[in-house]
């Protein structure tokens, strides 16, 4: 488990390796639908209580190994996804990370949900 002064560090590390906007929000890209995802500072302080694998996010954005897609609401406005790379979830929802997190291998399945791209 990493200290949020460790998460800093990282998150300082990325800026410098990967885009960001005029918010200073990172961007990562998947490589296969070309879909930007946001990571907000905000967000952060959420995958803090749980940031066993934090290191794993951006390759899990970039190339995961399943990307599971849903409605989060009746209209079908609202999509939400989930990045997925061996045990590491990342969800989204509007193509900003709401949380990221590490699984164990029979807890994986609750997150396999939706349509799979």
């Amino acid at each position: 488990m990493k200290t949020f002064s460790q998460l800093l560090q990282v998150l300082h590390e990325w800026k410098s390796k990967y885009h960001t906007n005029r918010e200073g929000d990172l961007i990562f890209q998947n490589k296969e639908t070309f879909a930007n995802v946001i990571l907000t500072d905000n967000v952060v302080h959420v995958i803090e209580r749980h940031s066993t694998g934090f290191g794993q996010l951006p390759d899990t954005i970039e190339n995961p190994d399943e990307i599971w897609s849903y409605w989060g609401d009746e209209k079908q406005r609202i999509a939400l996804r989930n990045y997925i790379k061996d045990n590491y979830v990342v969800q989204t929802k509007d193509g900003r990370i709401t949380d990221a997190f590490q699984v164990s291998e029979k807890a994986i399945n609750n997150f396999r949900k939706g349509v799979i791209l």
